[in-house]
């Protein structure tokens, strides 16, 4: 148990601003599917730092245990360094790498990403120091999938457009509704107006005779 979590908090701070965090980020925002890109991400993440345990464990059990402490001494130091430096992702690579299904895509990417990554070291280190493979392959894939998941997440929900406003969809329909209503409704017939009658005329002429008279 000591072992994994302290593979798994080495990993996950070294993994801040690498070019592996930079990729999972790209690959979110281009396939937009975050369940195959985890999965490819945990297969391609857990293969070679399996290797790289190995070999670390190889190495612990070739080399001398004295010139194994200078060694992992000068190679934590080196990694330590080397995360202060922000790595850079060649995008052009990368657009040929992806191709195919998002999650064939991903654990290719990665694996590729991940050959020679400081992180890849860090696993060979940290199996070489604590003598073990399982809980370090355990500790360092999960470190660097609780660095990489958020920031692929983030991606896929910014590049996501944003969720409709059922309010105002109500509203317009109900608007719509009302001014069609108003133009089908059946226009008033115009009132005729009444025409004077005849004996209703005769005193007003008789009127006027009188006073031309």
């Amino acid at each position: 148990m000591h072992a994994l979590l302290v593979s798994a908090g080495i990993v996950a701070l070294s993994e801040i601003g690498d070019k592996t965090q930079l990729l999972a980020l790209l690959l979110a925002s281009r396939f937009r599917k975050p369940v195959p890109i985890i999965l490819g991400m945990l297969a391609a993440t857990t293969l070679n730092h399996a290797l790289a345990a190995l070999a670390g464990a190889w190495v612990a059990d070739a080399v001398a245990p004295e010139v194994l402490r200078w060694g992992l001494a000068l190679c934590f130091l080196a990694m330590a360094v080397w995360a202060l430096i922000p790595d850079t992702l060649d995008e052009s690579r990368v657009s040929t790498l992806a191709a195919g299904s998002a999650f064939v895509a991903t654990a290719i990417a990665f694996f590729v990403a991940e050959m020679g990554d400081k992180t890849q070291l860090a696993t060979a280190a940290l199996a070489a120091k604590f003598d073990t493979v399982l809980p370090v392959v355990a500790g360092t894939t999960l470190g660097m999938m609780l660095a990489d998941i958020p920031t692929g997440h983030n991606a896929v929900g910014s590049a996501l457009p944003p969720a409709p406003n059922h309010s105002c969809a109500r509203r317009r329909h109900r608007d719509h509704r009302r001014h069609t209503r108003r133009h089908q409704r059946p226009a008033r017939p115009l009132r005729a107006v009444p025409r004077p009658r005849r004996h209703d005329q005769a005193p007003a002429r008789r009127a006027g005779a009188a006073a031309a008279l």
